[in-house]
């Protein structure tokens, strides 16, 4: 359905003059990507609104998102797939807390790791998304940056006792240091085979 649309809508502005016509196929994939993550959100917010967790998947997505596109780590061969996982990923976030409320104590630990795991394994290159050299710089920096931004937030909420926001904020880096690891796991088991 989104390559049908992505295909319309290129054809339409290179009809109208919008864009030339060897650009074609990067403006077909930009819109068919743009066309998923949309669908993404939208869906995050309707898993959100389903678990009567709206806010809290909005802080999620919002701190994991940024952090997320320049640290890498696994990612799945296809959109569709990725759509998938995320979706999966947000009931289970969302889940988990509402289950297993946790004290500060627990998001300080769990932040810990993830942090160690963020500065030691990223930027993390996949087969499906490469990195250059340059690329690797300047994401190194970017990550550092968003990390201790995102440290600065937690720190603020913690003592503003707001636990929701950083238990948001935690399960977000969390689920980070697990794609870094599991990309880890994957490019050095295809080294080992």
């Amino acid at each position: 359905m989104f390559q049908v649309v992505s295909e319309k809508t290129t054809e339409f502005l290179i009809c109208n003059h919008v864009i030339q016509k060897d650009d074609r196929v990067l403006y077909q994939f930009g819109i068919q990507q743009s066309l998923f993550v949309m669908l993404n959100l939208a869906t995050t917010i309707a898993i959100g609104i389903v678990c009567g967790m709206l806010w809290q998947s909005i802080v999620f997505i919002l701190s994991y998102i940024p952090l997320r596109h320049y640290s890498g780590g696994f990612h799945a061969r296809t959109s569709m797939n990725c759509y998938l996982f995320s979706s999966i990923m947000m009931i289970t976030v969302l889940s988990v807390m509402k289950l297993f409320p946790v004290s500060c104590f627990v998001c300080d630990i769990v932040i810990l790791f993830s942090m160690l795991i963020v500065f030691v394994l990223s930027p993390q290159a996949d087969k499906n998304k490469p990195l250059d050299a340059e690329e690797r710089t300047i994401y190194k920096r970017r990550v550092q940056i968003i990390s201790f931004a995102e440290l600065i937030i937690i720190a603020i909420c913690q003592s503003l006792s707001f636990v929701n926001m950083v238990c948001c904020m935690t399960m977000s880096m969390g689920c980070i240091g697990m794609l870094l690891i599991f990309g880890w796991i994957k490019s050095n088991s295809v080294r080992f085979l």
